[in-house]
């Protein structure tokens, strides 16, 4: 017979991982539109068909994001309004940098307009993240 505790644990363990695998689902959804629509640009692309697939290295970032968003970043994603303030700001400087760090990938000119659209791209996801959260997340990322 099993305890109640190892049971909670493990429904516990079943929604974080659900919850980092829509996170990083979506992030991959949003990496592939930004690339298959010239946001971003690869050396090395891999296409399937008409989309271009972003590097198998951001899917990692998105799974670190995940987390993040479950830990540390909790207090400013559960206020939605400075949650989105903060991807208009934070999210072009990120790619921005990245790029210039990075060789792999770089993001197409004219700079300014993709960026914003990968921002609204952001603001997007994380609407739809924040729906998620509050319909079934709710218990392990404390929704209000």
């Amino acid at each position: 017979m099993r305890d109640k505790t190892s049971k909670g644990n493990q429904t516990f363990f079943k929604k974080e991982l659900l919850w980092i695998i829509a996170v990083a689902g979506g992030g991959w959804i949003l990496e592939t539109i930004s690339f298959s629509a010239a946001f971003l640009y690869t050396a090395n692309p891999l296409s399937l068909g008409p989309l271009s697939l972003p590097p198998l290295w951001l899917l990692n970032l998105w799974i670190q994001f995940a987390i993040g968003l479950r830990t540390f970043l909790s207090p400013i994603f559960n206020r939605m309004k400075l949650t989105y303030l903060l991807a208009c700001i934070a999210i072009p400087l990120n790619y921005y940098s990245g790029a210039a760090l990075n060789t792999d990938v770089a993001v197409n000119d004219p700079y300014i307009i993709n960026l914003a659209m990968i921002s609204i791209l952001w603001i997007g996801l994380l609407w739809l993240l924040d729906q998620m959260k509050r319909r079934y997340f709710e218990d392990i990322l404390d929704a209000r």
